[in-house]
């Protein structure tokens, strides 16, 4: 009967000593969570950042080989008549 008594008492402290690892080990992987979260957030930004940079580039390559492929053209410069003296 001590037997079992003891070996109850003994479980009993070993599941209270497991719960306490369990929580501790909970909360390191909440905080490596949080950590990774923030990662993967700061990833995406940065992701549609070179996006839209890349976006811009290919807007300024396509302006300036608009801009080549078509020579400047002189424009002709319009004559207002003269005032007539009164």
């Amino acid at each position: 009967m001590w037997d079992k008594f003891l070996g109850a008492i003994k479980d009993f402290i070993l599941a209270g000593e497991l719960t306490r690892l369990n929580t501790s080990d909970v909360r390191e992987l909440r905080k490596q969570n949080e950590n990774l979260t923030i990662l993967v957030e700061r990833l995406a930004f940065e992701i549609q950042r070179v996006k839209e940079n890349e976006a811009h580039e290919r807007e300024k390559l396509l302006l300036k080989l608009g801009l080549q492929e078509t020579p400047p053209r002189k424009t002709a410069t319009k004559r207002l008549p003269k005032r007539s003296k009164k």
